[in-house]
């Protein structure tokens, strides 16, 4: 739960990466004391002046295990040392457990997960065998085996969701959301570049191969894309933009059919002073849509590329982020573009019976929009004994 801001100083607390830095109300960064090192959080501090700032980040919660699922599976521990996790099921339950931190993943959830169709005949017992290597290895590294533990159901990663990169993730978008209502674009661009930043790669990379993490890859992409739009737009409104021409341009490269993308870029390009090359890219996004999807620009790419001819003033003033739901590309295309995503391929198996996606975490936090992206057939999970 994020404090409500009232006459009190919020700060920003991140301790991400072994980068331990506060962001003030100023937006200068300072660093923490040595003490907050290594523990992996994200939370927003207030406090009414800054000598009450050591004791509330005495308050965060204490040095666990820092999980990484945002690109190849890392697992950092308390002391900020990097720990082995070798065989693809340990990987794969690692990730399981992850998504899920702070709340019980069912033993079927997590069979499924492990095994797909190839369920041993004991998969109890060899589910057992896989949670007491794992406790092996966090004991090998100075961790605690008592952070998994078992209620009788399923088993629960004893960690708080400030320690998993994704679930950091998804909780500063929401936050991230109510400052733009507020029209507080500064400190919502903080929140949308720390969660972009917290990726490495694709998301859970390691289980590129694994069925059941499909819908979870999908689902944190398109939130991904969301708050880089989101991102460029706040970015547009406070004139923070020039970080973003060169990369955008390979970001519409990879996602062609996000029509808000090609807008913003052609509104880059026009502020840098290229109107020759605004325009060509709406005639680029207008061949891909045709090309791909068989349809034309929407209306509001047409009025860029008219404001564009026309020298419109408005391109080179404040433009107030609509915070609505998320745009993209067209809602009925979102699912055929993510599959045709390199970074989220789903696996193939001739004959296999579709299977609910199974490593998707609990909801938290997240606007409605945001829950039901990317995952139309999503089944509400039925956790067995």
């Amino acid at each position: 739960m994020w404090p409500t801001r009232s006459s009190c100083q919020s700060w920003i607390v991140t301790t991400m990466s072994n980068q331990a830095t506060i962001i003030p109300d100023d937006r200068s960064p300072s660093k923490l004391p040595t003490s907050v090192l290594h523990r992996p959080a994200v939370q927003l501090v207030s406090v009414s002046k800054t000598a009450e700032l050591e004791g509330a980040i005495a308050k965060l919660p204490p040095a666990t295990l820092e999980i990484r699922v945002l690109g190849p599976l890392e697992v950092i521990s308390p002391g900020g040392d990097a720990v082995a996790i070798k065989g693809q099921k340990l990987r794969v339950l690692v990730a399981a457990l992850a998504l899920h931190a702070g709340d019980v993943i069912s033993a079927d959830r997590l069979i499924d997960a492990l095994y797909g169709e190839d369920v041993p005949k004991h998969a109890g017992n060899a589910l057992q065998s896989q949670i007491s290597t794992l406790r092996r290895v966090l004991r090998a590294s100075g961790v605690s085996s008592q952070l998994i533990s078992n209620d009788g159901t399923g088993y629960r990663l004893e960690i708080d969701r400030t320690c998993v990169d994704a679930l950091r993730f998804v909780d500063l978008l929401p936050a991230a959301r109510e400052r733009m209502k507020v029209d507080d674009l500064e400190e919502a661009s903080q929140l949308l570049h720390m969660a972009i930043d917290s990726w490495r790669g694709p998301a859970l990379e390691a289980l590129r191969d694994c069925d059941v993490a499909y819908g979870e890859r999908v689902r944190l992409e398109e939130l991904r894309l969301n708050a880089i739009e989101d991102c460029i737009q706040c970015d547009l409104a406070v004139g923070q933009h020039d970080r973003w021409l060169d990369d955008l341009q390979q970001i519409v490269s990879e996602h062609p059919l996000r029509e808000r993308l090609w807008g913003q870029l052609m509104v880059l390009q026009y502020r840098a002073g290229r109107q020759g090359e605004a325009l060509r890219s709406f005639q680029r996004a207008r061949h891909q849509l045709a090309d791909q999807m068989g349809i034309t620009p929407g209306p509001e790419l047409r009025r860029i590329e008219s404001a564009v001819l026309a020298h419109d003033p408005t391109l080179l003033s404040s433009v107030r982020p609509d915070v609505g739901a998320p745009t993209g590309a067209p809602a009925s295309f979102r699912r055929i573009e993510a599959r045709a995503d390199r970074g989220v391929a789903r696996p193939h198996h001739p004959g296999r019976r579709h299977r609910r996606q199974m490593l998707t975490p609990p909801d938290r936090d997240v606007t409605r929009s945001e829950q039901d992206l990317a995952r139309p057939d999503r089944l509400a999970p039925t956790d067995a004994a």
